[in-house]
Order: structure tokens, then C-alpha cells, then sequence
């Protein structure tokens, strides 16, 4: 058994963290996903690009994401991913960009 070392939170527990500035968010959608609309100063990277592995390198291994696609199957693996390569404190939003609060 495989140890998942990031944790799944609600989109009102992400949106606790985005108001408390708790962590960074990661939007992994495709860029056409997002311009249908992300949240505030969320880091945009795609996770079907090709260099989304070397992008993540560019990131602070130190600092806490919350990573979110439009449902949450492409940003639980990303988070997988990203803590695979040594990020120390990564959420995944369950439900996505689909259930944020402000959406609803």
C-alpha cells in the first residue's frame, strides 16, 4: 500500500485558507477551463502541458498549495505528483473548481 502523503479538504475548508492566506492555490486546469473563470491570484498550471513536471520545480517545496482542477480527479494527481517530489504541505480541493463556494 502506497502512502498518499497529501490530504483531501472541502471547498469551504480551501476557502478558509484562502481567506487566511494559509497557502497558495494551483489551478490545474487548461488554460480554456480557465478562462471560464479561477480563483483569485491562483498559480495557473496545466496539468495535461508536457512541462508540468519541470514547472513544478519552479515552485517553493515550503510553502502549503491547494491544488484544484474542475472536479478534483486532475489535481489529486497532481498533488500525488507534487508530493512525490518533495512539497512538504499539499491539499486537494474535493469537488473542484465545480463546487467553489462563490460558484453557488
Amino acid at each position: 500500500m502506497s502512502k498518499i502523503s497529501y490530504k483531501d479538504i472541502s471547498t469551504t475548508d480551501a476557502k478558509i485558507k484562502l481567506v487566511t492566506n494559509k497557502s497558495k492555490f494551483l489551478d490545474v486546469r487548461t488554460p480554456a477551463e480557465i478562462a471560464e473563470g479561477k480563483i483569485a491570484n491562483a498559480i495557473e498550471m496545466d496539468f495535461r502541458a508536457s512541462d508540468f513536471k519541470n514547472r513544478l520545480e519552479s515552485l517553493d517545496k515550503n510553502s502549503s498549495y491547494v491544488v484544484y482542477c474542475r472536479s478534483g480527479g486532475r489535481s489529486a494527481k497532481a498533488a500525488k505528483i507534487m508530493t512525490e517530489a518533495g512539497f512538504k504541505d499539499v491539499y486537494n480541493m474535493k469537488g473542484g473548481y465545480s463546487d467553489w463556494p462563490s460558484l453557488n
